[in-house]
């Protein structure tokens, strides 16, 4: 892994954008798991790449672990035995790694570029 020592190779503004949306998180004015969502989305579609960063990969394995949970308007569209199953799968997962999600977003924003 590269760690904290050798950023990943995005553009300045992406990098900009993962640390807005990660500083929404640490403020809570976003869910978490839709944070992680629009953060993994900046992720290379190439499957010749590796995507190593250390913070960027606990985003990418709660949104794995997580995707089949909906978020936003999709879950006007589930049953709702269904979602309140899909919630507590999330709720546990997020309680379990919201530490490793913080501090994640933490060294994103000092990496990536502070504050809104």
């Amino acid at each position: 892994m590269n760690g904290h020592d050798d950023p990943i190779d995005l553009g300045a503004a992406a990098k900009r954008k993962i640390a807005a949306i990660a500083n929404s998180m640490i403020e809570g004015r976003l869910e978490l798991l839709e944070g992680c969502r629009e953060i993994v989305a900046f992720r290379s579609p190439s499957p010749d790449e590796v995507f190593d960063d250390e913070d960027m990969l606990t985003f990418i394995g709660v949104e794995s672990e997580l995707d089949g949970v909906p978020t936003g308007e999709v879950r006007t569209l589930c049953a709702p035995e269904e979602l309140a199953e899909k919630d507590q799968k999330k709720d546990e997962c997020l309680r379990q790694s919201h530490e490793f999600i913080i501090e994640s977003c933490q060294a994103v924003v000092r990496r990536f570029g502070g504050r809104d």
